[in-house]
């Protein structure tokens, strides 16, 4: 930033992009470290709760239902053809 104080903004404008994209700038070499860190911070530990993974039993459960769901579909076109 000391050399183009208008960096942020060209990064703004024509490189980060996507819904939860940020900027963290840094004003001198001095403040990159601490810029790093922050923006690594933030990318890991993100501010909304990540949604817990589906359970074991769920996921049989989920996958037992797609079996019947297509034998019944299965059975529907067997009929439907004859």
């Amino acid at each position: 930033m000391t050399n183009d104080p208008d960096l942020d903004d060209y990064y703004k404008n024509n490189v980060i992009g996507g819904s939860d994209s940020f900027l963290i700038a840094a004003n001198d070499f001095s403040d990159f470290g601490n810029a790093v860190t922050q923006k690594i911070g933030r990318e890991i530990k993100p501010d909304k709760p990540v949604p817990e993974p589906i359970t074991i039993l769920g996921s049989l459960a989920a996958g037992g239902m797609g079996i019947v769901l297509r034998r019944q579909k299965k059975q529907k076109d067997t009929a439907n053809s004859v």
